[in-house]
């Protein structure tokens, strides 16, 4: 696996961190990290739907098994990134993640699952996940492993998954701001889980067309306002304010179906 510095936040977040001062930027860099509850919150999610699949009768879903060992990949190289947890715990479930999604290859036909359900034992273990001496310790790039398709699984509708899509919807048709005393948790994890994927879907501007490659620059500013976004999501769903949620809601929509009009045939 070869590894790569990402850098998370995107430029222009970057360059506003620097300006500020030492303190200000510790709160700067607070907003752009996921929480420890969050994180537990994704593995236990992910796990849960890895679980399913690998117990359920008939053939698992090789597509909900890839996007969510993605996720997991995403988290817990964020949370390497930003220093949070332990580093050694982290690489192995990242590993793990990424063996899992190896084991599925969609242009191979490669498809080994015992391997993967020795790497979902692992994930499951979670918290109390072994440390692999072995792991890797650097950030790894994820594209290559994992592709567009495992990040856009996560947006749609699909069998009984309702889909981040759905989700929004949801927030933006109703009449009234959500009720945040039961809905804050739930919709703070939507917005980290955008945040992640978008920082992913960045790299995949090279998908782009050749007849439209001058819009590659364009796709990388759509995924990086839809990674802001995510966090400004979660920071409203965390402050318990339901209209601030609803307008940001909106505007991820929007700026999904301005992508998509745009993109989507690429």
């Amino acid at each position: 696996m070869k590894p790569i510095h990402f850098v998370w936040l995107p430029t222009f977040l970057a360059v506003a961190l620097a300006t500020v001062t030492v303190n200000g930027a510790n709160d700067q860099e607070k907003r752009f990290t996921l929480p420890d509850a969050a994180f537990d919150a994704i593995v236990k999610e992910m796990n849960a739907n890895i679980r399913e699949e690998l117990t359920a009768q008939g053939d698992p879903w090789d597509m909900r098994l890839r996007s969510s060992a993605l996720m997991i990949a995403l988290a817990t190289q964020h949370r390497m990134f930003h220093k949070q947890g332990d580093a050694r715990q982290l690489a192995t479930m990242r590993d793990a993640a990424v063996r899992m999604a190896r084991a599925i290859d969609f242009d191979t036909g490669k498809r080994n699952m015992d391997v993967v359900r020795k790497q979902a034992e692992i994930l499951d273990a979670y918290p109390q996940v072994k440390e692999n001496p072995e792991a890797l310790m650097e950030i790894l790039k994820l594209k290559g492993i994992f592709e567009q398709e495992d990040i856009d699984f996560h947006f749609a509708r699909k069998r009984k998954q309702i889909g981040i899509e759905r989700e929004l919807f949801a927030i933006t048709r109703a009449t009234k701001p959500p009720p945040m005393d039961t809905a804050s948790e739930k919709i703070a994890l939507t917005g980290y889980k955008v945040a992640l994927l978008a920082e992913m879907l960045r790299e995949f501007d090279d998908r782009v067309r050749p007849q439209k490659v001058n819009q590659r620059k364009e796709w990388v500013a759509h995924a990086t306002d839809a990674q802001y976004v995510g966090w400004q999501l979660a920071e409203a769903a965390n402050a318990k304010d339901g209209v601030s949620v609803k307008s940001i809601a909106t505007r991820m929509l929007n700026a999904c179906s301005e992508c998509h009009a745009k993109f989507r045939c690429d």
